[in-house]
């Protein structure tokens, strides 16, 4: 019994060194390749459920059951795992060292892709990382958060690296789309073409794009429509309007179908502008998709679209103080009249696509699109022009002495007519290494329109301009205009991709036409771009972008300030280029791309113009150069797990010189003006989109934007010279939502509940204009004659965007 005891003793003293001699011991360090810790990486062995993760200094140590042959596996985010084999003895210390290669599933700019764009120029977006976004009830709120320059929340328009709101390219499934061309202000135009529920990705390029894109000189925005696959709709509703959209497909696959339609009405928001009245905005579209398989080899497809904005106003009163604290001026009218203008979109286009092999793909696409746009307003303000006495102490104000008194009355009747027909072919062919892509179009447009405006100023008893004689009109405008013309266009483009000891270098090289029957201007385009992806240092890509690009004049450029149309004048041309270089990296065992941009356009053959909230004003004349020059930073990645988020910054300076352009000092002589900025002149812009949620309930998320834009030069409409102008304050803005996932797909409700159908509801707020900021969009000129100096003078009233608004969303997924 004794002898038992101490075998016992001595089995269970020696017991743990038995065991540890049966086990193995694996310490190391894990980096990546350029050396540097990784914490959080895990090591594990395969098929063992044992495991760690690195400490801050990449350090780790695993003590595992012995077996002659284990499998060490180790990942980390953003990174290409690896899978070692360790051959081992019992008690065996094994010392293992591994560095970790980025995996070149890199970051998008704004998801993971699962292969970039090499060319470095397109900016990829998927919309599921984007829908969120507050306000976003169009698709250019998404663009407007990526860094180009928009001071407006009421209209879906924007400028890219200093160009004009018309040198923007937008395309769905390859085909151009046009805005309307009567519209002078961010709240006549309620809805965009595009409908974000039926957009599947977009791709974004602020210049340096290929010659597969079109004749505009600043950006490019292409779009796909979803291609179905599942029998899926929402519906959606909230305080500024609705949606509704249904896709699916047939139960053989070979046809598919996508329509949406939508509803909104920005009344709630224009409500809290200084003008006051009856405002009825209304604004509806619907929009159908249509493809059938023919065959293995080709298909038809349907792109289909009818909108129509309607913006009726009726102004009562308007009181604007204005000023700064030396002098602080009130403007006080009082209104009768009213306005209604009636936007209608027309869109159809039918392709045919055929395959006949796997390398080989051919298109042939006949598409219209018809604008009718009507505008018309007489409105009759009597103003008041008053020093507003401030008492700083309290804050209140009352109006003091009268500066000017009189009338103002508006009267348009516009109407336009465009219809623009095309038959284009498109095709690629894939031989090795190389892609050659091509295309060519004949373009048929007719322009029907006719424009009477006049603007009459009555002041203090005195009409301005003053005359002793007659009743004069301060601004008259007619014009009749007929136009048809054919356009030709076509381009082709390779694009060679190959890897070197050195790196992989993707490179397209491509050359564009267009000829225009009505000014018989035939314009050459080649374009071309080069990238480098080193070998060692595959997370970085290093891009060259640029060539020749024209903005082909169309409606508006045609026209003078007469109102006469100048059919000599030429496209604008641009000879651009883009130097990036964008960097993939892991922080915090997440993964994040910084990317940093230098730009140089050199402008020729310009039409000088003036911006008046979204309204242009084109001379009519080719008559100045100019450049513009910037540089941008941007940041994305996962600041949360699963929530992407970016931000921007960009430099930028834009100028342009009339040729032979002077004016008469006060001693008469001649002073020549030289280069003065041009109207989107913004030297800072400053773009962030964040998103959060809750750590322990991901069904609760905040989404917030930030938008700073510097000054811009504001020309009075008026003005003798584009050189002349005011500063716009700076353009602040913040929105914030916050949602809430009522109901997810993968929650399996009770039978009966009538909401088991649904696969995601989601509850969400909006705070629009967090902070309220009175952001001004342009001014209106008042010419009033003083009634101390009996001389007219003009004064800037400011026209200041909407105040802030709360907006409730609630969305029906099925």
């Amino acid at each position: 019994m004794k002898i038992n005891r101490i075998i016992i003793f001595f089995i269970q003293f020696f017991s743990p060194l038995i065991l540890l001699s049966q086990t193995v011991e694996i310490r190391g360090k894990i980096s990546d390749s350029d050396g540097v810790a990784m914490s959080m990486a895990n090591v594990s062995v395969e098929g063992k459920g044992v495991g760690t993760s690195t400490d801050i200094k990449g350090n780790f140590k695993l003590v595992v059951p012995y077996e002659e042959n284990l499998n060490i596996v180790i990942t980390s985010i953003g990174y290409i795992g690896k899978k070692i084999n360790l051959k081992v003895t019992p008690g065996e210390m094994v010392k293992l060292n591994e560095a970790l290669e980025i995996d070149i599933k890199e970051l998008g700019d704004v998801h993971i892709l699962g292969k970039t764009d090499m060319s470095g120029i397109m900016q990829k977006i998927e919309m599921k990382h984007a829908i969120n976004i507050p306000n976003s009830g169009n698709i250019e709120t998404i663009i407007k958060t990526m860094g180009v320059q928009s001071n407006n929340e009421l209209s879906s328009q924007y400028s890219v690296r200093g160009g004009s709101f018309d040198e923007n390219l937008v395309y769905i499934n390859e085909i151009e789309i046009y805005r309307p061309f009567l519209v002078k202000s961010g709240q006549q135009e309620g809805l965009s073409f595009v409908n974000p529920d039926l957009v599947s990705s977009l791709k974004f390029s602020a210049g340096g794009f290929d010659a597969g894109y079109g004749d505009k000189m600043s950006s490019v925005l292409d779009i796909s429509y979803k291609n179905p696959t599942k029998n899926k709709g929402s519906v959606s509703a909230s305080l500024l309007g609705g949606t509704a959209h249904l896709e699916g497909s047939s139960s053989n696959k070979k046809f598919k179908y996508l329509m949406g339609t939508r509803y909104r009405s920005s009344q709630y928001l224009l409500s809290t502008q200084d003008t006051k009245g009856e405002y009825k905005p209304r604004y509806n579209d619907i929009q159908l998709s249509l493809s059938y398989s023919l065959s293995s080899k080709s298909d038809l497809n349907f792109l289909g679209a009818y909108s129509q904005n309607i913006f009726e106003f009726q102004p009562s009163e308007r009181n604007t103080s204005i000023g700064s604290i030396a002098q602080t001026l009130q403007f006080v009218s009082y209104y009768e009249g009213n306005e209604y203008d009636k936007f209608s979109t027309l869109m159809g286009a039918l392709t045919y696509q055929y395959k006949p092999n796997k390398d080989m793909q051919l298109g042939l696409t006949l598409s219209r699109f018809s604008l009718n746009e009507n505008e018309s307003y007489d409105i009759l303000g009597q103003y008041w022009l008053n020093e507003l006495n401030v008492d700083p102490t309290s804050g209140s104000s009352e109006s003091g002495r009268n500066i000017g008194v009189g009338s103002l009355m508006n009267h348009a009747r516009n109407r336009l007519k465009s219809d623009v027909t095309a038959l284009s072919h498109r095709g690629s062919y894939k031989q090795n290494q190389i892609k050659y892509r091509w295309g060519t179009s004949i373009q048929m447009e007719e322009i029907d329109s006719r424009k009477r405006e006049w603007e009459l100023t009555d002041s203090a008893g005195f009409f301005v301009p003053i005359n002793d004689t007659a009743i004069t009109m301060y601004q008259v405008l007619r014009s009749d205009t007929n136009i048809i013309s054919i356009r030709y266009a076509g381009f082709g483009q390779a694009t060679y991709e190959w890897e070197a000891e050195k790196g992989k270098f993707f490179t397209t090289a491509g050359i564009r036409y267009n000829y225009w029957a009505y000014n018989k201007e035939l314009l050459i385009s080649p374009r071309a771009n080069i990238s480098f992806q080193p070998q060692e240092k595959k997370q970085l890509l290093m891009y060259l972008s640029g060539g020749a690009y024209h903005q082909i004049p169309f409606y508006k450029e045609l026209m003078m300030l007469d109102g006469t149309y100048n059919t000599k004048i030429k496209a604008q041309r641009s000879l651009q280029g883009v130097l990036g270089i964008s960097n993939s990296f892991i922080r915090w065992g997440k993964p994040f791309k910084f990317t940093t941009e230098y730009y140089y356009k050199q402008l020729s053959n310009l039409i000088p113009y003036k911006v008046d909230n979204v309204s242009i004003e084109y001379s009519g004349k080719n008559m100045s150069e100019g450049y513009a020059t910037g540089l941008e930073f941007k940041i994305n990645g996962e600041f949360v797990k699963d929530a992407e988020s970016w931000a921007s910054i960009s430099f930028m300076r834009t100028r342009e010189n009339i040729e032979g352009d002077f004016f008469i000092d006060s001693e008469g002589n001649k002073q020549e003006i030289g280069y003065f900025p041009r109207p989107n002149d913004q030297l800072v812009n400053v773009n962030v989109y964040f998103q959060d949620y809750l750590p322990n309930n991901p069904t609760y998320r905040v989404y917030l934007t930030l938008i700073y834009g510097s000054r811009l030069p504001y020309q009075s409409p008026e003005a003798d010279r584009y050189d002349k102008f005011i500063k716009l304050p700076p353009y602040r803005r913040a929105d914030v939502g916050f949602s809430k996932i009522l109901k997810s797909e993968e929650k399996v409700l009770k039978s009966g509940n009538p909401f088991k159908n649904f696969s995601n509801i989601i509850l969400s707020a909006e705070i629009l204009n967090l902070f309220d900021i009175r952001n001004t969009v342009s001014y209106m000129w008042l010419r009033t004659v003083s009634n101390d100096t009996g001389e007219w003078s003009n004064f800037p009233i400011n026209n200041y965007l909407t105040g802030r608004r709360i907006n409730v969303r609630l969305l029906f997924q099925f």
